[in-house]
């Protein structure tokens, strides 16, 4: 590879809208509306002050180009989170250099600032945002490459699968997850969020791990249906907002919520409580947006004997003592996909020993 090739990657929010990745963009998660974002083009971002960016790529061939505009509050945090998505595809040099000044970007304008982008931006203060493309370790990079990838490859269980990030096959990968998430969860896109929490209950319960209110409350939800009491927790919001504006905005979204559909009702219900400031009711006083929109997983059972017996059920009966009942080889298929299958498929004694043991 030739270092000028470092100039051709895709890094900022103009380099995706110049690919027409409009999709990426819009499923980031933003605390500020993005009608409200101007996003330069890039042109405009060749023109900017030095102090406006986050990253100066140089080299001798080309001159100065201009990454990572870090001006306005929304431009920040939507870059923040494309420097984070493509961290692990960028050379060391850039990443540090775009989390510091990123990082302190966001810390003058009051935007949240990501643990990953902290601990991106290390603690070494820099003097430039300049990073001068010849001088970018090559070998290093490829060797990042590598390694990234070989430890995808030995990675079996993710909390977000589809971005390969926060991975789950530990306890305490779990635990570390599960900790992120409760300082860390409302910087989530709403799908994000629930795929995440879906995934880290989903192998805790297999890995005997206990978890917080803060996760454990999504573990049944589903973005299929919407909750049964939707209409009664968009009302209650109408209390807690001054004027009628808000109110028939809230009026507004119950009458098109099926329009809408489950997600984008829940992400609408996102941004109307935080716009009128009630999202710090969030889990006392109101059910926080997920909770409040999404329904209730119907869980499947299957009929033993005579009795129903549900998936969570198995999972509270393999965390017992059954080695009375079943040897280790027959307990590693009732705790597989298909457990419920294994448990019917038992001999007679064995099933009835079992079912007496279920909660």
């Amino acid at each position: 590879m030739k270092s000028t090739r470092f100039n051709t990657f895709t890094y900022d929010v103009v380099d995706e809208i110049n690919l027409g990745n409009i999709e990426k963009i819009a499923g980031l998660h933003l605390d500020y509306s993005p009608d409200d974002i101007h996003v330069p083009t890039a042109a405009e971002m060749q023109d900017l002050p030095d102090s406006d960016v986050a990253l100066r790529l140089y080299h001798q061939s080309t001159g100065f180009t201009n990454k990572y505009a870090c001006y306005d509050p929304g431009l920040t945090q939507l870059n923040i989170q494309l420097l984070l998505d493509r961290a692990d595809s960028l050379p060391d040099e850039v990443c540090k250099t775009a989390a510091f000044y990123l990082n302190r970007a966001a810390r003058n304008q009051g935007v949240p600032v990501p643990r990953e982008l902290s601990v991106l931006a290390g603690n070494e203060k820099l003097a430039s945002n300049v990073v001068e493309v010849d001088s970018i370790n090559e070998t290093k990079y490829f060797k990042k490459l590598s390694y990234n990838k070989n430890k995808l490859d030995e990675v079996k269980n993710w909390a977000l699968p589809s971005k390969h990030r926060y991975p789950l096959d530990t306890v305490e990968d779990v635990e570390k997850a599960a900790s992120y998430f409760k300082n860390h969860y409302k910087n989530f896109d709403i799908a994000d969020r629930l795929e995440f929490a879906l995934n880290t209950c989903k192998v805790a319960s297999m890995l005997d791990v206990s978890l917080d209110k803060h996760m454990d409350k999504y573990a049944n939800l589903t973005l299929d249906s919407f909750n049964d009491n939707f209409d009664r927790h968009v009302s209650m919001r109408k209390d807690y907002v001054l004027g009628e504006d808000g109110k028939k905005i809230y009026d507004e979204l119950l009458s098109k919520h099926a329009e809408l559909g489950v997600l984008t009702s829940a992400r609408a219900l996102e941004a109307i409580d935080s716009h009128y400031g009630i999202d710090s009711l969030w889990d006392t006083k109101l059910a926080d947006p997920i909770t409040a929109t999404f329904g209730l997983v119907k869980e499947a059972e299957v009929e033993i004997d005579g009795q129903y017996v549900s998936q969570s059920q198995l999972n509270s009966l393999l965390k017992k003592d059954i080695s009375g009942w079943v040897d280790e080889h027959t307990r590693s298929e009732l705790s597989g996909s298909d457990g419920l299958d294994v448990f019917k498929s038992l001999p007679e004694p064995t099933r009835e020993g079992l079912l007496s043991e279920l909660e």
